[in-house]
């Protein structure tokens, strides 16, 4: 997983068992300071062909969640050693 970071933006880059793809989110504040989050999703390639496309969406949150439990136990790690 690669995260970026660019003005209002948080980049998730993912090249998963099946999928490579992109999820950005957008921060912006509403008129009242609530900060809204705006979440696009994108494949980087194509997808394979014998992967139906109601399938993809399931498929890329299963491989994103188990990229962030990585990162999450990765910085829990690395907090603990402080």
């Amino acid at each position: 997983m690669r995260v970026t970071t660019h003005d209002n933006q948080v980049i998730y880059q993912g090249v998963g068992d099946q999928l490579a793809y992109q999820v950005t989110f957008t921060l912006t504040a509403d008129a009242s300071g609530q900060t809204m989050v705006d979440e696009q999703v994108s494949l980087l390639e194509e997808a394979p062909s014998w992967l139906p496309l109601p399938l993809i969406k399931p498929v890329m949150q299963r491989d994103f969640q188990r990229k962030l439990n990585q990162f999450a136990a990765l910085a829990g790690a690395q907090n603990n050693d402080d």
